[in-house]
């Protein structure tokens, strides 16, 4: 409604082209009563703009340590990989040794003999 009546008020002196007082009054105040219903909107949209510029940050500094998580995970993994190939290669040897020490046991028994009478 103030919109309408702002808008006659502009409108209705250009068509005759002067502005009285009275009517330069009217178009002072739709202009300061708009002003003052815009000013809570300016408000709140300079704290959502400071609010996603903190956000923007935070959420690059969150990207930022998910990278260094997913570099150290890779690493990680790399390692579990390398102490697992270090793992079978001892199981292997150790395999090798336990058969080699079981074969020279059989090697080095004494041949069973009779009973003495």
């Amino acid at each position: 409604m103030l919109r309408f009546l702002f808008v006659m008020l502009i409108a209705a002196p250009t068509l005759w082209g002067c502005v009285s007082l009275d009517q330069h009054a009217a178009l002072r105040e739709a202009y300061n009563k708009l002003d003052a219903e815009r000013q809570p909107s300016k408000q709140a949209l300079q704290a959502a703009q400071t609010n996603v510029a903190k956000l923007s940050s935070e959420l690059k500094r969150v990207q930022q340590e998910v990278q260094d998580l997913q570099a150290r995970l890779q690493q990680t993994n790399q390692q579990v990989a390398d102490l697992s190939t270090q793992l079978d290669a001892a199981k292997k040897a150790l395999a090798a040794k336990e058969e080699d020490r079981a074969k020279s046991a059989k090697e080095t028994k004494p041949a069973k003999r009779g009973k003495k009478p």
